[in-house]
């Protein structure tokens, strides 16, 4: 993609894949928020027998979670576009389970749960413009190979910003999973997954963290062994 037609090719699938993903972050924050012009919900009245319906749901899930998994090894832009398509798909298909976990009439109460969920969404919105900022294969990184762009490197600093934009992301999804004055069965299920995979995800982080903290503690031992 060194020639200018790969360029361009390169900033057309970027921006196609920041408008998918725009317009899925969107959708999903209205499925979560169950806002009125939202397309699709996720709580509401059972249309399909329970068993079916969580069946169903229960796929949709496994399918995103393979989504993400086989867009692991892939460039961002393909990643998102992967990501952006599948969650589309789930959140066309979901079922709704009914139910009701809780349900908070106090307006205070209430008006704090929803600044929460603004924040969550807010945090992911940042995490995706960082994402994209640190990545070699998204938007801007396309953008500065054209012609009269800057093609060089992340500074040291920004790439300090990958811990950032993990814990806004991991944060973001918290508060949006719990920040609801009303809550379904299907919302509590999924508030609780998303609860379990953010820390899982923040376990892994400081544990990969820490592993390379000690690797370059130990290069300047060996290096003076060798020395020696």
């Amino acid at each position: 993609m060194d020639t200018l037609s790969g360029r361009i090719a390169a900033v057309s699938l970027g921006l196609t894949s920041w408008l998918v993903a725009l317009a899925t972050f969107l959708v999903a924050i209205g499925f979560l928020a169950g806002l009125p012009l939202a397309p699709f919900h996720l709580e509401g009245p059972l249309a399909v027998p329970p068993w079916h319906a969580l069946a169903l749901d229960g796929l949709l899930l496994v399918g995103l979670v393979a989504a993400v998994l086989l867009a692991a090894g892939r460039s961002h832009r393909v990643r998102l576009l992967m990501v952006s398509a599948v969650a589309l798909l789930v959140m066309a298909f979901w079922q709704p389970l009914g139910g009701e976990a809780w349900q908070f009439d106090n307006p205070s109460l209430r008006l704090v749960l929803s600044a929460a969920f603004g924040l969550g969404a807010a945090l992911l919105a940042y995490a995706l413009v960082l994402a994209d900022l640190l990545s070699g294969s998204g938007l801007v990184a396309a953008w500065r190979r054209l012609p009269g762009g800057s093609v060089r490197a992340i500074p040291a600093l920004a790439r300090g910003l990958r811990g950032e934009a993990r814990l806004a992301s991991g944060l973001g999804v918290l508060l949006c999973a719990w920040g609801s004055p009303a809550m379904g069965v299907a919302h509590l299920g999924l508030a609780l997954l998303a609860s379990l995979v953010v820390g899982w995800t923040m376990v892994r982080g400081r544990a990969r963290s820490s592993g390379r903290v000690l690797r370059l503690e130990r290069a300047p031992r060996d290096g003076v062994r060798h020395a020696a």
